[in-house]
């Protein structure tokens, strides 16, 4: 997998650029009182890539592999075109690069996390 990341971000002509592959799972289940009314799953996979250029920052989505060409183009494009367009460049922070892959939180973590979230 990070050899197509970097295959895909060696082709990038701009001043800052990354790309992540993500998937997202979610499942629902729905009760009404006490009967159930809807239960589902999905998953969903895909592509992000980022571009900043002159400073236009944009991003692009895409879920197919074969669409890199295309969502490059158009990343690199948009960063482009808002580069001309705003008053302030966009300034990122700088950061470590990571490339470590991290195992799904516990449960115990997950719901510690929600619970935090909710009392800040």
């Amino acid at each position: 997998m990070f050899a197509t990341l970097r295959s895909i971000l060696s082709r990038m002509d701009v001043d800052y650029s990354d790309i992540r592959y993500e998937t997202m799972r979610e499942t629902v289940i729905t009760f009404n009182g006490r009967e159930l009314t809807q239960v589902s799953s999905n998953s969903t996979d895909g592509y992000v890539v980022r571009a900043q250029q002159k400073g236009g920052f944009s991003s692009v989505a895409f879920t197919r592999e074969k669409d890199w060409e295309w969502a490059i183009r158009k990343v690199q494009e948009n960063a482009f075109l808002l580069a001309r367009c705003i008053r302030e460049p966009v300034k990122l922070a700088r950061a470590d690069v990571c490339e470590t892959l991290l195992p799904r939180p516990s449960r115990r973590t997950r719901a510690l996390c929600k619970w935090m979230r909710r009392s800040s």
